[in-house]
């Protein structure tokens, strides 16, 4: 109470002129404009940060400012203040600044000349933000100018502070477009496989088949060669694949459904029959030659 009526006895006498050498008598008419303000208006921090609110004047009248009695209200779970301090526009700190859960309170004078500057700062406040809040320049703030009776301040514009706590993010997992393999196929090798044939017993009533003599000279028959050139190639195995038979094909009850033999030029094993016996033969001695035919 008696601090109060202490800050109140200064505030009144700064505001008369008392303290001035030259004191002005004048009492003017209540139209001040003057407005306190804090700045930043809006700001964004993150938990635990600190920070600094500015207390402004604007004074676009030019009034000659005296004293200034600033107390500056906050949620103590939103904000911690550590310290208020004088600010450029005013000189002298009349009251020291002290700071509690929920306020942050100093007095400044200007001396013995009263300051008619149309803006500046007043106070400077450092903060620790907890989370999201306003602070705001409680009614009880108040301005003195030389030769107004009562407090001259019109608004009072406080500020709002966003604590802003980063959100966890959630890993997306990546969005995999399967690719189909790039690959030329590669056609299957075929080796082509002569017909197997069965050898069907001559029946008696077989017609006569084609003659079986030897050829003169061809020494090498039995080992494959049917062109008698005594070279086993390629052009044997063209004339055994042109000419399988059977002795009997064609007869009824012989079910083989391979031409009546019309030639036994690839008869090999001379049995009647040009078929896979002689296909074997062939294969196993293709490739042997002879420049000297037995007799």
């Amino acid at each position: 109470m008696i601090k109060k009526l202490v800050r109140f006895i200064t505030i009144l006498l700064l505001s008369t002129g008392f303290f001035y050498s030259n004191p002005i008598s004048t009492v003017h008419a209540q139209s001040t404009n003057v407005a306190l303000s804090l700045s930043p208006s809006t700001l964004t921090i993150a938990p635990n940060g600190t920070f600094s609110m500015n207390v402004m004047i604007s004074n676009p009248n030019a009034l000659p400012i005296s004293a200034a009695d600033l107390t500056i209200t906050f949620g103590s779970t939103q904000f911690t203040a550590q310290s208020i301090s004088m600010g450029t526009y005013l000189t002298q700190t009349l009251v020291s600044g002290a700071v509690t859960p929920t306020t942050a309170t100093i007095v400044l004078g200007s001396g013995t000349t009263p300051v008619t500057l149309t803006s500046g700062t007043l106070a400077t406040i450092s903060f620790t933000a907890l989370s999201s809040g306003t602070i705001t320049i409680s009614t009880a703030s108040q301005i003195a100018a030389v030769g107004y009776t009562s407090d001259v301040t019109s608004t009072r514009t406080g500020a709002t502070v966003t604590v802003n706590v980063p959100a966890t993010a959630t890993p997306i997992p990546p969005t995999l477009t399967p690719r189909p393999p790039t690959s030329t196929p590669v056609p299957p090798t075929l080796t082509p496989r002569p017909p197997t044939l069965t050898p069907v017993p001559p029946s008696p009533t077989s017609p006569a088949s084609p003659s079986t003599t030897p050829i003169p000279g061809c020494t090498m028959k039995s080992l494959g060669d049917a062109d008698c050139n005594n070279v086993i190639d390629g052009i044997d195995y063209s004339l055994w694949l042109n000419s399988q038979c059977h002795l009997n094909a064609g007869l009824p009850g012989n079910p083989t459904p391979a031409q009546e033999c019309a030639s036994y030029a690839a008869d090999f094993n001379n049995d009647k029959n040009v078929d896979d016996a002689d296909h074997n033969i062939w294969f196993a001695n293709r490739n042997i030659t002879t420049t000297t035919p037995a007799p």
